[in-house]
């Protein structure tokens, strides 16, 4: 059963009303400029939403398992979200300079999208607790969030995700 994001009371209310990803100007770290969920081109989108650098190695286990998935399935993409305050805008230059040259490899460095924002917005709209851990978001064109799972990689999450991708396959067995 795919797990269903915290936010509404009834299965009725997530089908009425999903969480959607709040439209966000970013940039990837190659310079492409984005506005999501609108310039996300696939009909699934996974979104690993990090707060804090320290996150990035919670970020990196996911990211064989999305590799992998995007091989398999020509409808997935999956993107790297660093979440910054808006208050770190202006220096975004420096920022965004600096963990590209962090990131040797350039299909990662087109895959991860800054976007500086009121992060406490995006943490109330996508129905997390905070800000403590990284967020793995599924979401369905145009950017409905259809399931979530939060922190380091386990198989039982990676499952989960997996079962959202295919809700009509589910629903008949």
């Amino acid at each position: 059963m795919a797990h269903h994001p915290a936010g509404s009371d009834t299965r009725a209310a997530r089908e009425q009303e999903p969480l959607r990803l709040p439209g966000l100007a970013g940039r990837s770290l190659d310079g492409e400029p984005y506005e999501l969920p609108g310039d996300l081109p696939k009909r699934y989108s996974f979104i690993v939403a990090a707060f804090r650098r320290e996150q990035q190695a919670l970020v990196d286990q996911w990211l064989p398992w999305l590799t992998d998935l995007e091989d398999l399935r020509s409808d997935v993409a999956s993107y790297e979200l660093p979440v910054l305050s808006s208050v770190y805008r202006p220096a975004r230059w420096l920022i965004d300079g600096g963990m590209a040259r962090g990131v040797p490899d350039a299909s990662a460095r087109t895959r991860t999208i800054t976007v500086y924002t009121d992060v406490r917005k995006i943490v109330r709209d996508l129905g997390l607790a905070g800000t403590d851990t990284i967020a793995v978001l599924l979401l369905e064109r145009p950017g409905d969030l259809i399931a979530r799972e939060l922190g380091a990689f386990d198989q039982q999450k990676a499952k989960r995700l997996a079962a959202a991708l295919e809700p009509e396959r589910i629903a008949r067995a």
